[in-house]
């Protein structure tokens, strides 16, 4: 086999992504930003903002490329992605993602956070960095997995909250399920013009006792028809995915995400 010199292996960039780090709020944010390649909208791009960038930015960047280029015949336009994470090297900081995800302790005593300090920071601190691109501001999504799923339901409805289409993917609805049930019962119709609930019939067929516990399916299904009985979206789309485990709803919660940002 032939070796190559190390020199010849150059950093790998993110063709079209640009990065940059905002310390104006109680904790610094990295914001990693993608703009497509094709020329911007008379009005903008539609804008999708992923929660926990760190982590799901690429992944939303790489759908993005691949299913913007044939938009005929996968329904996704050309949509800017905003990933919003937190600084460091881990993929996912815990600490951090409980105070900003969460309202509050959870039912078995977690120590929670305040998620409506991090929304309004998220549409009055962070959003108007983008204030001088090409983005539709009238066009924006919203997509959280797992903790900031939660935190993406669970700010339907908040004051000022300016998203028209949002998705959760396998949303940790165990964290407060009254919390949770008692703010989608009060929501008021066409709360939002788009919303994805999706969940993976693997993560209550798990072997993992401390995950089957959590009966995701059955409490992503009641709030489900919860959110379909007050008529809180105007499109609403929910699935409990086949053989699909926690971490795998990402991928095509992603993906409707796109889609969805793209019709609106």
């Amino acid at each position: 086999m032939t070796h190559d010199a190390p020199d010849l292996w150059q950093p790998w960039q993110m063709e079209g992504a640009l990065s940059r780090r905002v310390d104006d709020g109680p904790v610094p944010y990295r914001l990693d930003l993608y703009l497509p390649p094709q020329p911007a909208p008379a009005l903008g791009y539609p804008l999708l903002v992923v929660l926990d960038g760190q982590a799901l930015f690429p992944t939303a960047v790489g759908l993005q490329r691949r299913l913007g280029h044939r938009p005929q015949i996968t329904g996704v336009q050309p949509v800017a992605i905003l990933g919003i994470g937190h600084v460091g090297r881990q993929l996912y900081d815990a600490e951090q993602r409980r105070g900003d995800f969460t309202r509050g302790p959870s039912s078995q005593g977690d120590a929670g956070g305040d998620g409506d300090a991090f929304l309004a920071h998220l549409i009055h601190g962070l959003l108007p960095h983008l204030d001088d691109l090409p983005i539709d501001p009238h066009r924006l999504g919203l997509f959280g997995h797992s903790l900031a799923g939660l935190f993406v339901l669970e700010s339907l409805g908040q004051l000022d909250f300016p998203f028209r289409t949002a998705v959760a993917a396998s949303p940790s609805l165990w964290w407060d399920p009254e919390a949770t049930r008692h703010r989608a019962a009060n929501l008021a119709p066409h709360a939002i013009d788009s919303l994805g609930l999706l969940v993976g019939e693997q993560e209550q067929t798990t072997d993992d006792p401390r995950r089957a516990s959590r009966r995701m399916v059955d409490l992503a299904l009641h709030l489900a028809r919860q959110i379909s009985e007050v008529r809180a979206a105007r499109r609403f789309h929910h699935a409990v995915l086949p053989q699909t485990d926690h971490a795998g709803t990402a991928d095509a919660g992603l993906r409707l995400a796109l889609a969805m940002a793209s019709a609106n």
